[in-house]
C-alpha cells in the first residue's frame, strides 16, 4: 500500500542473461481482471529514474528492488494538465512519446507524436506528423501554433491484444508543452516489470498496490 506512512511501493526481480533488450515497469488499473488500462511505462534502460544503478547484464544475474510512488505521466501547457501516456522512444537516450491526433485551429487534422527530452524538463522537443502514402506513412514535423490541439491515444488491453482509445486533449499555448509526473488517484493498481530478450521472449512480474493518500 501507497499512504502517508508507506510512500512507496517495491517491487523486485532477478534478471539472468546477458540478452535483454528492454525491461519495461508499467502501471495499469482493474487488478485481477483481463481487460485493463495501462497507466505508465518506462524502460529500465532509460536514465529517467535515478533510485537504482544501471543494470549491467553481461553479469548474467542482477537483483534489483524497483520503486513506484504512485505517480503517472502527464502534460502540462502551464494553465492545464492532463494525464497521457508516454513510452520510451529510445533507451539509449531520454526522449518519451506520446501519440494521438493533431487538431489545428481549422478543424484539420494529423495522427502525429509529441516528443519530450526529459533531461531538458520534460520538455517537447519535436512533434511528428504522418501523412498515409502508398502503404507507409511519410512523417512531416509540425509546428504548433497557439489554440491548437493535441488529442492525446490511451491503451488498453482487450482479449490480450493492445487498443488504443481516444484520451484527453490539451491546448498549445504561448508556453512549450511539458511531461511531469502527478499523482495517480486512489484506489486499487498493478505494477508489472516486463523484460523482453533479443529474440522475442517475454516474462513478467506483477504486484498488485493499493493507493490510499487522499
Amino acid at each position: 500500500m501507497i499512504n502517508e506512512t508507506n510512500p512507496e511501493a517495491t517491487i523486485s526481480a532477478n534478471f539472468f542473461g546477458n540478452n535483454i533488450v528492454h525491461i519495461y515497469f508499467q502501471v495499469s488499473d482493474k487488478p485481477g481482471e483481463e481487460d485493463y488500462n495501462v497507466l505508465y511505462i518506462s524502460d529500465l534502460l532509460t536514465g529517467e529514474s535515478k533510485k537504482y544503478e544501471p543494470i549491467d547484464y553481461s553479469l548474467g544475474s542482477n537483483y534489483r528492488n524497483i520503486y513506484w510512488g504512485g505517480t503517472i505521466n502527464a502534460i502540462t501547457n502551464g494553465e492545464e494538465t492532463v494525464p497521457a501516456l508516454t513510452k520510451p522512444l529510445d533507451p539509449r537516450n531520454n526522449l518519451f512519446y506520446a501519440t494521438g491526433t493533431y487538431i489545428g485551429k481549422a478543424g484539420e487534422t494529423a495522427e502525429a507524436d509529441l516528443v519530450f527530452d526529459v533531461a531538458n524538463q520534460g520538455k517537447l522537443v519535436y512533434i511528428w506528423g504522418y501523412i498515409p502514402y502508398g502503404g507507409f506513412y511519410i512523417p512531416y514535423e509540425i509546428e504548433p501554433e497557439p489554440g491548437d490541439e493535441f488529442q492525446f491515444s490511451g491503451l488498453s488491453i482487450v482479449d490480450g491484444l493492445e487498443t488504443p482509445y481516444k484520451g484527453e486533449t490539451i491546448e498549445f499555448t504561448e508556453q512549450s508543452l511539458q511531461r511531469k509526473l502527478v499523482q495517480i488517484p486512489d484506489g486499487e493498481y498493478v505494477i508489472t516489470l516486463r523484460a523482453e530478450d533479443i529474440v522475442g521472449y517475454i516474462a513478467y512480474k506483477s504486484v498488485n498496490v493499493t493507493v490510499d493518500l487522499v
